[in-house]
């Protein structure tokens, strides 16, 4: 959506559409933020350290709660893979908020069990093939063709 302009109700300037979250409980906005990106990651800063003791939700709390790994497990991974993505052996470059991602936690979604580290990007690579090897084999014979 090209060309489209939303006005900020922060920040009041007007920006380009993309410049705004999606956001599906903003039916009546068309599913978009009231609040630019820019002034969202600022606001949720500013919440965030205003509460310090409501800080329930950090990078070891969802390690815990999702994957059942302590920091020190993760740090254990990001260290024998060399801060790197276990596939594609690059540093994560994805950014949330300004600030550079955390590499994904992999796991076997039928065993729960962590296979490695991994960049946003391959994640989402093998999230969308779904762990299927053949569908990856049927990729490779695509691009092999080309």
């Amino acid at each position: 959506m090209p060309g489209i302009l939303r006005k900020c109700c922060t920040c009041h300037l007007e920006k380009p559409i993309e410049d705004f979250w999606k956001d599906s409980t903003r039916n009546g906005l068309g599913g978009i933020s009231r609040r630019c990106k820019q002034c969202s990651c600022s606001f949720s800063r500013k919440q965030y350290h205003a509460q310090p003791d409501k800080k329930s939700f950090n990078h070891t709390n969802h390690l815990r709660s999702r994957f059942g790994l302590k920091k020190e497990e993760y740090v254990r991974l990001l260290q024998a893979q060399n801060g790197v993505c276990c596939i594609c052996g690059q540093r994560e470059t994805a950014k949330s908020c300004g600030r550079i991602r955390n590499l994904c936690v992999d796991h076997d979604h039928k065993t729960g069990k962590v296979r490695g580290l991994l960049c946003d990007r391959c994640n989402i690579a093998l999230g969308c093939v779904k762990d299927n090897i053949l569908l990856l084999y049927r990729c490779i014979d695509y691009l092999r063709k080309f």
